[in-house]
Protein backbone atom coordinates (compact mmCIF):
# COMPACT_ATOMS: atom_id res chain seq x y z
CA UNK A 1 0.00 0.00 0.00
CA UNK A 2 1.30 3.43 -0.91
CA UNK A 3 2.41 5.81 1.84
CA UNK A 4 -0.15 8.41 0.67
CA UNK A 5 -2.95 5.85 1.05
CA UNK A 6 -1.72 4.95 4.54
CA UNK A 7 -1.60 8.64 5.48
CA UNK A 8 -5.15 9.10 4.16
CA UNK A 9 -6.42 6.12 6.17
CA UNK A 10 -4.63 7.48 9.22
CA UNK A 11 -6.36 10.84 8.85
CA UNK A 12 -9.76 9.17 8.32
CA UNK A 13 -9.24 7.05 11.46
CA UNK A 14 -8.59 10.22 13.43
CA UNK A 15 -11.78 11.83 12.10
CA UNK A 16 -13.80 10.33 9.25
CA UNK A 17 -16.14 13.35 9.08
CA UNK A 18 -13.59 15.59 7.40
CA UNK A 19 -14.26 16.67 3.84
CA UNK A 20 -12.11 15.57 0.92
CA UNK A 21 -11.02 19.21 0.61
CA UNK A 22 -9.77 19.32 4.21
CA UNK A 23 -8.03 15.95 3.80
CA UNK A 24 -6.32 17.20 0.64
CA UNK A 25 -4.94 20.20 2.57
CA UNK A 26 -3.62 18.01 5.38
CA UNK A 27 -2.08 15.49 2.98
CA UNK A 28 -0.75 18.03 0.51
CA UNK A 29 -2.48 16.46 -2.51
CA UNK A 30 -5.40 17.54 -4.69
CA UNK A 31 -9.01 17.06 -3.64
CA UNK A 32 -9.84 14.92 -6.74
CA UNK A 33 -6.89 12.64 -5.85
CA UNK A 34 -8.25 12.22 -2.31
CA UNK A 35 -11.72 11.41 -3.69
CA UNK A 36 -10.29 8.84 -6.12
CA UNK A 37 -8.17 7.21 -3.40
CA UNK A 38 -11.14 6.96 -1.04
CA UNK A 39 -13.32 5.32 -3.75
CA UNK A 40 -10.48 2.90 -4.58
CA UNK A 41 -9.92 1.97 -0.92
CA UNK A 42 -13.67 1.47 -0.42
CA UNK A 43 -13.91 -0.72 -3.55
CA UNK A 44 -10.92 -2.81 -2.41
CA UNK A 45 -12.51 -3.26 1.02
CA UNK A 46 -9.72 -1.48 2.88
CA UNK A 47 -12.29 1.05 4.11
CA UNK A 48 -15.29 -0.98 5.26
CA UNK A 49 -17.43 1.68 6.91
CA UNK A 50 -17.48 5.10 8.48
CA UNK A 51 -18.63 5.12 12.07
CA UNK A 52 -18.38 6.84 15.42
CA UNK A 53 -17.11 5.67 18.78
CA UNK A 54 -19.74 6.80 21.29
CA UNK A 55 -19.34 7.23 25.02
CA UNK A 56 -20.93 3.96 26.11
CA UNK A 57 -21.57 5.25 29.63
CA UNK A 58 -23.80 8.01 28.29
CA UNK A 59 -25.72 5.46 26.23
CA UNK A 60 -26.55 3.39 29.29
CA UNK A 61 -24.00 0.62 28.83
CA UNK A 62 -22.49 -0.50 32.11
CA UNK A 63 -20.51 -3.63 31.21
CA UNK A 64 -18.27 -4.78 28.38
CA UNK A 65 -17.71 -8.53 28.51
CA UNK A 66 -14.86 -10.35 26.83
CA UNK A 67 -16.05 -13.95 26.72
CA UNK A 68 -13.82 -16.84 25.74
CA UNK A 69 -14.77 -20.40 24.91
CA UNK A 70 -13.11 -23.75 24.32
CA UNK A 71 -14.41 -25.86 21.46
CA UNK A 72 -15.48 -29.42 22.18
CA UNK A 73 -13.64 -31.14 19.34
CA UNK A 74 -15.66 -34.31 19.98
CA UNK A 75 -18.92 -32.47 19.19
CA UNK A 76 -17.43 -30.33 16.40
CA UNK A 77 -17.02 -33.44 14.28
CA UNK A 78 -20.83 -33.60 14.06
CA UNK A 79 -20.95 -30.22 12.26
CA UNK A 80 -19.36 -28.99 9.04
CA UNK A 81 -17.50 -25.71 9.13
CA UNK A 82 -20.30 -24.01 7.20
CA UNK A 83 -22.86 -25.29 9.75
CA UNK A 84 -20.75 -23.90 12.61
CA UNK A 85 -20.44 -20.54 10.82
CA UNK A 86 -24.21 -20.40 10.21
CA UNK A 87 -24.88 -21.25 13.87
CA UNK A 88 -22.51 -18.44 14.94
CA UNK A 89 -24.12 -15.95 12.54
CA UNK A 90 -27.57 -16.86 13.85
CA UNK A 91 -26.43 -16.42 17.45
CA UNK A 92 -24.90 -13.02 16.67
CA UNK A 93 -27.97 -11.83 14.76
CA UNK A 94 -30.15 -12.78 17.75
CA UNK A 95 -27.93 -10.73 20.10
CA UNK A 96 -27.50 -7.14 18.87
CA UNK A 97 -25.23 -6.41 21.84
CA UNK A 98 -22.44 -8.44 20.21
CA UNK A 99 -19.67 -6.01 19.27
CA UNK A 100 -17.16 -8.51 17.89
CA UNK A 101 -16.84 -12.30 17.56
CA UNK A 102 -14.13 -14.51 16.13
CA UNK A 103 -12.26 -17.76 16.40
CA UNK A 104 -8.76 -17.47 17.72
CA UNK A 105 -6.14 -19.10 19.85
CA UNK A 106 -4.71 -18.16 23.23
CA UNK A 107 -5.18 -18.61 26.97
CA UNK A 108 -6.29 -22.15 26.16
CA UNK A 109 -9.36 -20.79 24.34
CA UNK A 110 -10.53 -20.96 20.75
CA UNK A 111 -13.46 -18.55 20.56
CA UNK A 112 -13.85 -14.91 21.62
CA UNK A 113 -16.81 -12.58 21.70
CA UNK A 114 -17.11 -8.99 22.96
CA UNK A 115 -20.53 -7.88 24.17
CA UNK A 116 -22.01 -4.72 25.69
CA UNK A 117 -24.58 -4.87 28.50
CA UNK A 118 -26.81 -2.34 30.25
CA UNK A 119 -26.29 -4.02 33.63
CA UNK A 120 -25.19 -7.23 35.31
CA UNK A 121 -28.63 -8.86 34.93
CA UNK A 122 -28.47 -8.30 31.16
CA UNK A 123 -24.96 -9.81 31.08
CA UNK A 124 -26.07 -12.78 33.19
CA UNK A 125 -29.06 -13.44 30.91
CA UNK A 126 -26.79 -13.30 27.84
CA UNK A 127 -24.39 -15.82 29.40
CA UNK A 128 -27.26 -18.19 30.25
CA UNK A 129 -28.49 -18.02 26.65
CA UNK A 130 -24.96 -18.56 25.33
CA UNK A 131 -24.53 -21.62 27.53
CA UNK A 132 -27.83 -23.05 26.28
CA UNK A 133 -27.28 -22.26 22.59
CA UNK A 134 -23.67 -23.50 22.58
CA UNK A 135 -24.23 -26.45 24.92
CA UNK A 136 -22.10 -29.34 23.83
CA UNK A 137 -20.05 -27.37 21.31
CA UNK A 138 -18.12 -25.46 23.96
CA UNK A 139 -16.59 -27.23 26.93
CA UNK A 140 -15.70 -24.00 28.72
CA UNK A 141 -17.11 -20.47 28.67
CA UNK A 142 -15.33 -17.76 30.71
CA UNK A 143 -15.61 -13.98 30.75
CA UNK A 144 -13.63 -10.97 31.76
CA UNK A 145 -16.04 -8.13 32.50
CA UNK A 146 -15.18 -4.47 32.47
CA UNK A 147 -17.30 -1.76 34.03
CA UNK A 148 -17.45 1.23 31.68
CA UNK A 149 -19.10 3.29 34.44
CA UNK A 150 -15.85 3.67 36.35
CA UNK A 151 -13.44 6.51 35.72
CA UNK A 152 -10.55 4.06 36.06
CA UNK A 153 -10.37 3.54 32.29
CA UNK A 154 -6.91 4.85 31.49
CA UNK A 155 -7.32 4.97 27.72
CA UNK A 156 -10.78 5.02 26.14
CA UNK A 157 -11.29 2.94 23.01
CA UNK A 158 -10.05 4.77 19.94
CA UNK A 159 -8.35 3.92 16.66
CA UNK A 160 -6.72 7.32 16.25
CA UNK A 161 -3.20 6.09 17.14
CA UNK A 162 -3.36 2.66 15.48
CA UNK A 163 -2.55 3.88 11.98
CA UNK A 164 0.49 5.78 13.24
CA UNK A 165 1.70 2.48 14.73
CA UNK A 166 1.05 0.59 11.46
CA UNK A 167 2.86 3.21 9.38
CA UNK A 168 5.76 3.20 11.85
CA UNK A 169 6.25 -0.58 11.46
CA UNK A 170 6.41 -0.50 7.62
Amino acid sequence: MKDTELRLISELMKNSRRSDRELSRVLGISQPTVSRMIRKLEKEGVIKEYTIIPDLRRLGVEILAFTFGVWSYEKLKDFSESERIEKAKKFISNHPNVVFASSGRGLGMGRMIITAHKNYSDYDEFMKQAEIEWAGLLTKLDSFTLSVRTDAITMPFSLRHLMDYIRQKK
